[in-house]
């Protein structure tokens, strides 16, 4: 009886919390930072901080040329370094926000590749899927797989010289294909013509196959360019750094269901060369937009876009010494439908963050880096929006949760007043959210596991993911 008092008490003290979401820019630097070894940052874009994450100090690694994953349910993000580690073969580290904390999750050492991409990872499968650029068997790189659930990785191709193989991949990232289920990515060597190729690779059968055979017709040694899909059409688009008509690079296009490529754009200095870091695309308004490491008004790179349907480019801004020059990745869409990027240099050596409004058509230098927080900023910003908590209220809803006992040591136990399936969201007390749940039943029993001491906030969902509750809970 003294229980049931009890939890009807906590029914009608639970307490409801409004969240908004913070965006935050992430990325790399090549160099700068405490070490000189490059940094992870972040840049919140309500703030306008800049924050330096990690700093590498060598035995982490060194050198970061990739891009960050960020991997939803676990809230943390993932990327490479070029070089350093045990073995000074490079390595790929995680971050994650809520705790400040980095982990070295994969330390290469020549058999399991060596000197990783400058791409990203690709999740799949909840696995992720990445490359690098030697070591392996043949010492011309791998495609290996992490389980972040086991933290093992596995070789899935030693990449070799075999005549008409891939090999040499220099940070393409692979794409799902979903009408197949296949993967495709991109190497720097290889192919029947010795200029690189585009490949396939089954998850399920662990076979690669060799789809395009690049050469300077149809494109040159693609980089750090990864490819992605167009659902619209079902295309594949991506760059290459060299090959094309005045052999500075295209922009191509690739169905995999015919296996036909077409040049979009033949890269001839006024209009760009030498682009690195692959494509994007804004659903909102069909365009393909991408940059170039070089060419354009003042040969330091151009920002610009491209109509698929029409196949029009369009110069949208030539980059300088004084806002940032020689782009080596790529923008992404970000808050109102903004783009946001990195400049490799600028008139310190440093480089930037820009963004550019297409509306507008405005660009602005967003951050300047001053190689104490970082130097060459390399690859493509992530954006994540992260949760944060802006007010308290009561809870009238009549679709409510209890938590019992609050606080807690070792477990508590989530009632539901109704049956039917339910979803548990748990935050720390930053707002990040750490982790997720499925309930079957009127009640789920919470373990602490990991969970320090301190304050948390359970969020509660019905089955048809509509809100219904936010409690806080206390961890002894």
């Amino acid at each position: 009886m003294e229980k049931k008092r009890f939890l009807i008490l906590i029914f009608f003290l639970s307490i409801c919390y409004t969240y908004a979401q913070i965006p935050v820019l992430y990325g790399t630097t090549y160099g700068g930072g405490k070490y000189g070894n490059g940094t992870v940052f972040s840049y919140n874009l309500s703030t306008s901080k800049e924050s330096v994450l990690i700093n590498f100090d060598t035995l982490n690694g060194m050198g970061p040329l990739g891009n960050l994953a960020y991997d939803t349910e676990s809230q943390q993000l993932y990327s490479f370094t070029y070089n350093g580690g045990k073995y000074n073969s490079g390595t790929m580290f995680s971050y994650d926000p809520s705790t400040g904390k980095d982990s070295t999750v994969i330390t290469f050492k020549d058999t399991n590749g060596r000197w990783p991409g400058q791409g990203s990872l690709t999740e799949y499968n909840d696995k992720f899927y990445g490359m690098t650029n030697g070591g392996g068997l043949y010492g011309f790189g791998v495609l290996f797989c992490y389980d972040p659930l086991t933290g093992r990785d596995s070789t899935l191709i030693n990449f070799d010289t075999t005549a008409g193989k891939e090999y040499g991949p220099l940070g393409s990232n692979l794409v799902l294909y979903p009408a197949n289920g296949l993967l495709y990515g991109m190497t720097y060597s290889g192919g029947t013509n010795g200029a690189g190729c585009i490949f396939s690779f089954n998850p399920v059968t662990g076979k690669d196959t060799v789809v395009v055979n690049l050469d300077n017709d149809n494109g040159a040694q693609p980089q750090e360019g990864t490819l992605i899909y167009n659902k619209s059409n079902g295309l594949l688009y991506g760059v290459t750094s060299n090959g094309g008509t005045y052999n500075n690079g295209v922009l191509f296009s690739y169905n995999p269901l015919t296996g036909k490529d077409s040049v979009m754009i033949n890269f001839n200095v006024l209009n760009g060369s030498n682009p690195y870091g692959g494509v994007m695309l804004d659903t909102l308004n069909g365009l393909i937009y991408g940059l170039t490491n070089s060419g354009g008004l003042y040969s330091l790179g151009i920002l610009y876009s491209l109509d698929p349907v029409s196949g029009k480019q369009s110069v949208l801004f030539n980059f300088n010494d004084t806002l940032g020059s020689s782009p080596n990745g790529n923008v992404i869409l970000g808050p109102g439908g903004k783009l946001f990027g990195l400049a490799n240099n600028d008139l310190n050596g440093n480089g930037v963050i820009f963004s550019y409004d297409p509306v507008a058509a405005k660009y602005k230098v967003v951050y300047t880096f001053s190689y104490i927080d970082g130097s060459g900023p390399y690859g493509s910003l992530t954006l994540v929006m992260n949760p944060i908590i802006t007010s308290v209220e009561g809870v009238t809803n009549k679709k409510n949760v209890v938590v019992y006992p609050n606080p807690f040591s070792a477990s508590t136990t989530v009632l539901f007043n109704e049956t039917g399936r339910h979803y548990i969201e748990l935050y720390n007390i930053t707002g990040q959210k750490i982790k997720t749940a499925e309930c079957d039943d009127s009640s789920y029993e919470l373990q602490r596991n990991e969970l320090t001491a301190g304050i948390y906030f359970l969020r509660t969902l019905d089955q048809e993911q509509q809100y219904i509750a936010t409690v806080k809970l206390v961890v002894e």
